[in-house]
């Protein structure tokens, strides 16, 4: 609930009160030329189920049996956050940004013309946590006992 009610609390309030708002209509910035599929109607629609299949498997497996702390709270936060910008490109723009097209609501600058909001920092973080469990992980599996 805190990655969805931040991202969504201030997706709600720059749209309301900060210039440098936007609507991304495309995917993430690293899908390339697939990008603008997020935008159509029917395959931004398909790429949007894919997107919450991808969740709910990704869930599925990490909820079958007991994980470290850290792994569950790294892929949890990479989830929530996703889940958030879903929930804007599946009709919840309509409640923090009135008005706008179908998209995620963007307004962090990120370098050029990108920009990125709080769901974006809740993912890299948790991809951050992620990866060091991994890497302490494999360390301890290397160092002899």
């Amino acid at each position: 609930m805190l990655v969805l009610g931040t991202d969504q609390a201030t997706k709600w309030l720059t749209w309301r009160h900060f210039d440098g708002t936007v609507i991304n209509e495309g995917g993430y910035i690293l899908l390339g030329s697939a990008r603008s599929w997020f935008a159509e109607p029917v395959p931004g629609a398909v790429a949007n189920l894919v997107g919450i299949v991808l969740i709910a498997i990704g869930l599925a497996v990490l909820l079958r049996r007991p994980r470290r702390t850290a792994v569950t709270l790294g892929c949890g936060l990479v989830a929530a956050g996703w889940t958030s910008n879903l929930l804007d490109r599946v009709g919840l723009h309509e409640w923090t940004a009135p008005g706008s097209g179908r998209g995620v609501v963007d307004f962090i600058p990120s370098g050029g013309s990108s920009r990125c909001n709080i769901a974006d920092f809740w993912i890299v973080l948790g991809l951050i946590v992620f990866g060091v469990e991994m890497l302490r992980r494999r360390r301890e599996r290397r160092s002899p006992p």
